[in-house]
């Protein structure tokens, strides 16, 4: 377990409340916001001094780490010369769970406990060939989250490209809650 601060990512946009966030496919992506690249000082004073706050879309980018990561084949790569590293041997058994939070102030207290933590987003994720074990998969993804209901439960009868369907459509209904469009 290790924590960077904000200032790792490596480019930021705010979006103003009822304006359109950044596409993230957008090709001019690189050019919004701002950049470390740019301007380390500024960067890391601008950032350190941003209060997240409900209302704007904050949008972090952190690209410049990937050139050493391989998350299909799940190894760190180019740190050692023309050797690949198991990406367990890294960062333990999968899932990798990246988190942004803040710290409740508490008298004197330095270290990163649980209740200190107020989270802002959670991300958990491995690669198809290192996937991890069945009890962490249950307690990721439980039953109760999946979606129900007579088409549903038809498609999981059946094999083939309809029961592969089924298993998308429920991996779907477990990021619903995170996913689904809200009314303004």
């Amino acid at each position: 377990v290790f924590t960077m601060p904000l200032w790792a990512f490596d480019q930021f946009v705010v979006t103003p409340e009822g304006e359109e966030a950044p596409d993230l496919t957008d090709p001019h992506f690189g050019e919004f916001g701002m950049k470390r690249a740019d301007d380390r000082g500024a960067f890391i004073q601008e950032i350190s001094q941003l209060e997240l706050r409900a209302g704007p879309t904050y949008t972090f980018a952190f690209w410049g780490i990937s050139q050493f990561l391989d998350n299909i084949k799940w190894e760190v790569q180019k740190v050692i010369p023309f050797r690949s590293i198991d990406f367990s041997m890294f960062c333990g058994a999968p899932p990798v769970h990246i988190v942004l939070y803040t710290l409740r102030d508490a008298d004197g207290e330095q270290r990163h406990l649980q209740d200190r933590k107020d989270y802002f987003f959670r991300l958990a994720f491995w690669s198809s060939k290192v996937k991890p074990g069945p009890e962490t998969l249950r307690r990721l993804m439980p039953e109760e989250a999946a979606p129900s209901g007579p088409v549903i439960e038809t498609l999981r009868k059946r094999r083939g490209w309809r029961h592969k369907l089924a298993s998308m459509l429920k991996l779907a209904g477990t990021f619903a809650c995170c996913s689904a469009q809200r009314s303004p």
